[in-house]
Formats: structure tokens, sequence, C-alpha cells
């Protein structure tokens, strides 16, 4: 189970998941957090489940688990009204993909817009979604990490292009408890940042991390398909794509494919 003190022992935070609820089984820690955000303690919350009945990534894809060796946890943010829940997924994923790093020295990525990578491989993701509630605009945030998955773990479907921490870190295991502190301490600092304007230093850190810029892609939006080279990101968290020489778009939504690897890159509602 989650030790949460182990948990508290190594969290830096000023306020953000210095109340941690640790849940044997729950349909996902997103609508967990989702409906307890009236309350005055849920800037403080971050919900750790051992088993998600209904985990979801991006678009409502199943996020499938192992309890008691991987990380699904879920905080909220209360969010400036003109702070874009784009910007706050990558965000997350650079505190997240910093953290793997400190903890484990491995070469992490990102895969736009919200896919952790280990030498190829996708290790975890960001779930962001908007939320109101009276009057106030919230981020619910969640992360799902393969931490100490086995490779006989995984769905057969996944054998191949799923990873974990463990099997990259040569089966050595990863504190779930440390990963998690060192991700929402990280975060915190990077939100406050977003909250009072600044995206720049987001988006160096998130440009270091990436995957993606740099290669040819093809990018689906609605009947429209765009391809070209990602170049760039700006500073609100679109993907730059250079169609023709000189010839720039700029892109927040869609489906996009690089290589063997399909991402998406939506703006979360």
């Amino acid at each position: 189970m989650f030790n949460t003190q182990r948990y508290l022992d190594r969290l830096q935070t000023r306020e953000m998941g210095r109340a941690p609820v640790a849940l044997d089984e729950v349909d996902s820690t997103n609508d967990w957090i989702s409906q307890r955000l009236a309350t005055r303690q849920a800037a403080m919350m971050v919900a750790v489940a051992e088993k998600q009945t209904m985990g979801r990534g991006r678009r409502g894809r199943e996020w499938i688990s192992r309890p008691f060796v991987n990380l699904a946890a879920s905080v909220a943010w209360p969010t400036p009204q003109d702070t874009s829940p784009g910007l706050i997924t990558l965000s997350a994923g650079v505190a997240l993909a910093e953290a793997v790093v400190e903890a484990t020295g491995l070469p992490t990525g990102l895969k736009y817009p919200n896919d952790l990578m280990i030498r190829g491989k996708k290790a975890g993701g960001i779930l962001t979604e908007r939320k109101t509630v009276n009057s106030a605009v919230w981020a619910v945030i969640g992360f799902g990490v393969n931490v100490n998955t086995e490779e006989w773990m995984f769905p057969e479907t996944l054998q191949g292009s799923a990873t974990s921490l463990m099997m990259e870190n040569g089966g050595m295991p990863v504190s779930r408890e440390e990963l998690l502190a060192a991700t929402l301490t990280k975060l915190e600092a990077m939100l406050d940042g977003l909250g009072r304007g600044g995206s720049k230093k987001s988006m160096i850190r998130y440009k270091i991390l990436s995957t993606t810029i740099g290669h040819a892609i093809t990018v689906t939006e609605g009947r429209e398909t765009i391809t070209g080279n990602a170049v760039d990101m700006g500073d609100d968290g679109s993907l730059v794509i250079m169609t023709a020489p000189g010839v720039y778009r700029s892109v927040m939504t869609g489906e996009a494919q690089t290589g063997a690897h399909t991402f998406r890159i939506v703006e979360e509602t």
C-alpha cells in the first residue's frame, strides 16, 4: 500500500499534496478529486489509488494499471481564468520527467503533449481536466506512471511499446512515494510561475525534454491534414510545425504521427 508518511517526509510543497488520501479502489482519481472541489482542503489534496476501475487517458482512452506497483494519482490546482489547460499539462509533464531523471538517472523524454517516454517506450502520461465549481476554475491533474511493473504484467498488445521505470532501471525498484513527492514539489513551483503569467521557463524546460521537436510529423485536425517538421513550441504550449521553407503552423488539437508512434495534440476541456 502507498505509504503516506514516507511520501509526506519527502514532500517540499507549500500547499499542493499536503493532504494525501490513499485509496484501495476508486473509479478514477481525477473523478475522486473533482467531486471534492468545493471543500476547503481541495487545493491540498492528492488522491492515490491502488486500483482504478475507470482509469482513463486522453479522450477517454482506458488506462490499465497494476495495483501496488504503479502510480495513479491526482491533484487539483485553483487556476487563473486565463491560464491555458494545455500549459498545465505540459508543466506537469516536465515536473514528472524531471522527477524521474532525479530518481533514476534514466534518459527520460516527453512526447507532445503528455506522454512520458523512456528509450522510445511509453512509461506514463498526464490527464488534465478543467472544472468549474461555484465560479472557481480548477485544473484537475492526473498522473499515471508505470513504476515497478514487470514486462509480463502488461497486456500482450502493449508489450514492446510500454515500459516501466523498474524495467528500464535494470530491475531496481523505484519508490512511488518519493517519485510523487518530487513531482508535486516541482509542479507547485512551475504552476506558481504560470499563475503569475510566466510560461517561458516551463516551455524551455519542456523543449529540452521533447522527443517530438526535430521530427517529421503529420497532424490531422478535423478534415485537414498538416505535414511538416516539428521545429519549436510557442509560449502558449502550441507545437510549431514548418510545413514548407519559411511557412509555419501552430497546432493545439488533432492527431499526429511521427515514425511508428501516434500521439494526440488536444486542447484540454
